[in-house]
């Protein structure tokens, strides 16, 4: 399991390496329609879920549609870090998020560990985003080893932040 986790993190880091393309509208086609392709984007994060925890990684992000219904889809992968005077939790997570107007959905898989227990948590999320730059998300974490650590909860809030110097002159 582990063998395969590994696996799958690797795949997705070097997939979101890849270069980023934009597409260019033809004359005809209306100003207030964009697309940008396979944009890759550094992802930070700060939540709490009993105790702080931060995150950084890199996510291929996906943008699409108009200002009036902006829609983008991301998929990532990050490095977890939860505190705690008991002792640090470190996480390595896969994820993927998609926005329809102000709505964003997700789905995140973390392997987890204390480098005494290690825990495999599934997060499903939902929130709400301005153009899949920054996000605010709640979470609900499903433990498959019945949560082994004391600060990691169950219920998890977060902000995260795709940082691109474009998406900032889009939106101000």
């Amino acid at each position: 399991m582990k063998y395969l986790l590994t696996c799958l993190i690797l795949f997705l880091t070097v997939e979101a390496s890849g270069q980023s393309t934009v597409e260019q509208l033809p004359s005809s086609a209306s100003t207030s329609t964009w697309w940008d392709t396979k944009k890759v984007k550094p992802r930070v994060a700060l939540g709490y879920q009993k105790s702080f925890f931060t995150e950084v990684g890199v996510a291929k992000h996906w943008s699409g549609g108009d200002m009036v219904i902006p829609r983008s889809t991301a998929l990532y992968s990050s490095l977890e870090w939860a505190p705690s005077s008991t002792g640090s939790v470190y996480g390595i997570k896969v994820g993927a998020e998609t926005i329809s107007g102000m709505g964003i959905s997700g789905l995140e898989v973390k392997y987890q560990s204390n480098f005494k227990v290690d825990d495999i948590v599934i997060t499903p999320k939902l929130g709400l985003s301005l153009l899949g730059s920054v996000s605010i998300f709640y979470g609900y974490n499903i433990s498959i080893n019945k949560s082994p650590f004391d600060h990691v909860g169950r219920h998890q809030f977060s902000l995260a932040l795709l940082y691109d110097k474009s998406d900032w002159k889009d939106i101000f």
